[in-house]
């Protein structure tokens, strides 16, 4: 949406009142040459490996898409590694990599409790004198 000068007799923001968005003022910009720079580069939304081969490493840098997932973001931090590619959203990586360690511990107390299911299962079977043959039921009378 394009700026349109608050004109309003008693528009507050006109009169620039506490507590009400500023207006736009010229002048305090940067350079051309500089501007959107983020840390000395050019950010460059990444989103799989052929963007990384397409960014220059002097003068540009790598942003993770916020759309990919964990398998995509640890595939594209390690061609960054390999290219010497900088990346500007740490945050992303660090969030990717807690995750991969969440996950990779519920999937290692539920192989746990698998194999503790599979010890306790016959335990109790004779603790309750019941064979496995004798807790099926009984066959009916339609299959004899």
């Amino acid at each position: 949406m394009k700026w349109r000068r608050p004109v309003g007799l008693h528009s507050k923001m006109r009169q620039g009142r506490k507590g009400k968005p500023p207006q736009v003022n010229a002048g305090f910009g940067h350079a051309a040459a500089t501007r959107g720079m983020v840390d000395g580069y050019m950010p460059v939304v990444v989103q799989n490996v052929a963007d990384i081969a397409r960014i220059d490493r002097e003068r540009q840098a790598a942003v993770l898409a916020s759309s990919l997932g964990l398998r995509a973001v640890a595939e594209l931090v390690a061609k960054a590694e390999q290219h010497g590619v900088v990346i500007l959203n740490k945050e992303k990586i660090r969030a990717a990599q807690h995750r991969s360690r969440v996950i990779a511990k519920q999937r290692a107390e539920r192989a746990k409790a698998k194999v503790e299911e599979k010890i306790v299962t016959p335990a109790k079977a004779e603790s309750t004198g019941k064979t496995q043959k004798d807790s099926s039921p009984p066959p009916s009378a339609a299959a004899r």
